[in-house]
């Protein structure tokens, strides 16, 4: 990312949301513009589920460091992401 004003309106999400409840900070981790174009979220359709972003933003804040959700899950995840 190289959008200083991105990651920096990034951080003040971390900071509003970080000690709270994981909903909202999920929540706004899905319509974070720096996360979004990191992972590629604006290709993401409902015809074309992007799968890489789904299956980050569960990694990396609801299923913690180490943990995979199966293979089998990812597709319905992505298809769940993609209508935001």
């Amino acid at each position: 990312m190289r959008s200083a004003h991105l990651m920096l309106a990034q951080q003040a999400t971390f900071r509003r949301y970080g000690t709270g409840d994981t909903g909202p900070l999920v929540r706004a981790m899905l319509r974070d513009p720096a996360l979004i174009i990191w992972l590629d979220g604006q290709k993401n359709t409902r015809k074309a589920p992007n799968e890489n972003l789904a299956r980050e933003v569960m990694e990396l804040f609801t299923l913690g460091l180490g943990a995979r959700p199966a293979v089998t899950a990812r597709p319905v995840t992505a298809a769940a992401g993609s209508s935001w």
